[in-house]
């Protein structure tokens, strides 16, 4: 047991210093696009598929910063299902929790990023708003977003924040927001994102560009709300047939734990159950696939 302890500390102490070094390289690798793009005199296009790596990439979509702190928890989180992992089941289980966990917080960082670019879309039109009254006003359009900016409210406000120290670093309005849209991937931002680099470079009335793409965006919100409406049976009757195998298995489990523990020990019952595992998993993906076609 003294064993187990000593390597479950070194492994947290191990996590925490891999988050600390991997937070001083992020920073330094935006330190060196900054001063890449000082020196350079002009700016060169940065998609998120040359200068952001998949990792970082992940973390900024969900809009989550690295800290000490953090890691820390991150750390502990990860290490106690590990520990209590080999203690009941060894080392295959390790291999099996730690697997789980990876894809646990994928899906997490996933269903965050869908969160946060949803409430950003629907804060669109009241940012667009203010650059229309901003520029009607006589201001600028790269004045106008930057009031705009800070009259919006988190988290539009927040991810917009970085875009705003570009431009302030002499990063021209179009490419600064088109970077932005790379990084969210949203219909929306790519099309704010071409129509300001249009409106930079030809010219045009930006006040009725915007204000056509505040009214796309709140016609294709509604559109949204009323297929999400008329599909509401069918995503339910999607989780009762993904939740219904395994509320029955965990029933099984209460009720009479002597047949999955015997099915467990017999070389053809864990056969059974771990295809039955598969083909659950398989399923859910199929119904998730199906949904997210609707």
């Amino acid at each position: 047991m003294s064993i187990i302890l000593v390597l479950a500390l070194l492994s947290t102490a191990l996590l925490i210093l891999a988050f600390a070094f991997v937070r001083k390289s992020f920073s330094r690798a935006a330190s060196e696009r900054v001063a890449e793009r000082l020196l350079m005199g002009q700016v060169k296009k940065t998609t998120s598929k040359k200068s952001i790596r998949s990792f970082q990439r992940v973390l900024k979509r969900a809009n989550v910063e690295l800290s000490l702190w953090s890691g820390i928890v991150s750390s502990s989180l990860v290490a106690m299902p590990l520990i209590l992992a080999y203690i009941l089941w060894g080392g295959w289980a390790v291999l099996a929790t730690l697997i789980g966990l990876a894809i646990a917080g994928y899906l997490l960082l996933n269903w965050r990023h869908q969160w946060l670019v949803e409430k950003m879309v629907y804060q669109m039109p009241s940012l667009l708003d203010h650059m229309v009254r901003s520029l009607k006003s006589g201001r600028t359009l790269g004045d106008a977003m930057f009031l705009a900016i800070d009259r919006s409210q988190p988290p539009l406000k927040n991810t917009l924040a970085e875009t705003r120290r570009s431009i302030e670093l002499g990063v021209p309005l179009g490419e600064a927001v088109e970077e932005f849209a790379e990084v969210y991937n949203r219909q929306e931002f790519h099309i704010l994102a071409m129509g300001m680099r249009v409106n930079q470079r030809h010219g045009g009335n930006a006040s009725e560009l915007l204000e056509n793409l505040i009214a796309m965006i709140r016609d294709s919100e509604k559109a949204r709300r009323q297929l999400r409406a008329l599909t509401g049976e069918t995503r339910i009757s999607a989780f009762v047939l993904a939740v219904l195998p395994l509320a029955l298995a965990a029933f099984i489990f209460v009720s009479n734990p002597e047949f999955l523990l015997g099915l467990w020990q017999e070389t053809g019952g864990q056969r059974l159950l771990s295809m039955a595992f598969g083909l659950q998993v398989l399923g859910c993906f199929f119904l998730w696939r199906m949904l997210k076609s609707i």
